[in-house]
């Protein structure tokens, strides 16, 4: 197989007991244009979501985006922000 041929084309599902509705799709590897190819079925996302669906960590930061959620707060972490060398040790 070619790296070439393989993409991280992503499909969004709901599961909830035995069915299975696509709500959307994500590309995240940008077109000829520079574009990323996101599909999302706004309608039906909320709906779900209204009804106590828990979206994945980076299916909630793709709706973020868009506007279905609200975006996601940034992570902040004070221990990053010292060098590793000047750290504590743990």
């Amino acid at each position: 197989m070619s790296s070439a041929n393989v993409t991280s084309f992503s499909n969004i599902f709901v599961s909830h007991m035995r069915m299975n509705p696509k709500v959307g799709s994500y590309n995240p590897i940008p077109n000829k244009h520079g574009i990323k190819e996101v599909r999302l079925k706004t309608d039906r996302l909320r709906y779900w979501i209204s009804v106590g669906a828990q979206p994945s960590d980076r299916v909630a930061w793709v709706l973020g985006k868009f506007g279905v959620l609200p975006p996601a707060p940034p992570k902040f972490s004070p221990q990053k922000m010292i060098p590793k060398k000047d750290r504590p040790e743990s």
